[in-house]
């Protein structure tokens, strides 16, 4: 709902998380909005089913690394296991191309999607979204 509410703030269009092409052009719209001279050079998203960083050519790195390491984590936090077992997990991406990550270029910005595994029976969700992003931090770095 935030991204939606912050979309059509900004003057764009609604979106819907489980177009991931709504989600891209929102976060197109969020860093266009702040411009080439802002701090904001990168935006992460997130939802049940993937997550999504979208940022500014030349300012990261390892960002490929960074979103699948979120995903990752979100599903061991989720689950409240040091490992992912697959019995414990379910695939729910509505995406075509499912891989652990994908990454595109969109027009001066790099985007990076990984689906997330996604916990059956779910025994902590309380910071689940902190731990996502925290995580895609930690593993990037600024050029």
């Amino acid at each position: 709902a935030e991204l939606h509410f912050l979309s059509v703030s900004l003057g764009g269009d609604k979106v819907d998380v489980k177009d991931v092409s709504s989600v891209k052009a929102a976060l197109v719209l969020v860093l266009e909005k702040a411009g080439r001279e802002s701090f904001l050079t990168r935006v992460h998203f997130h939802c049940l089913t993937y997550h999504v960083i979208l940022e500014r050519r030349g300012h990261w790195k390892n960002s490929a690394v960074s979103v699948a390491m979120g995903t990752f984590t979100a599903a061991k936090f989720a689950c409240d296991t040091p490992t992912i077992i697959p019995a414990n997990h379910e695939l729910r991406f509505f995406g075509t191309d499912i891989k652990p990550v994908i990454s595109e270029e969109v027009g001066e910005y790099m985007l990076h999607i990984s689906p997330v595994l996604v916990c059956k029976r779910p025994l902590k969700t309380v910071g689940l979204g902190d731990s996502i992003s925290a995580t895609g931090l930690l593993y990037t770095t600024r050029t």
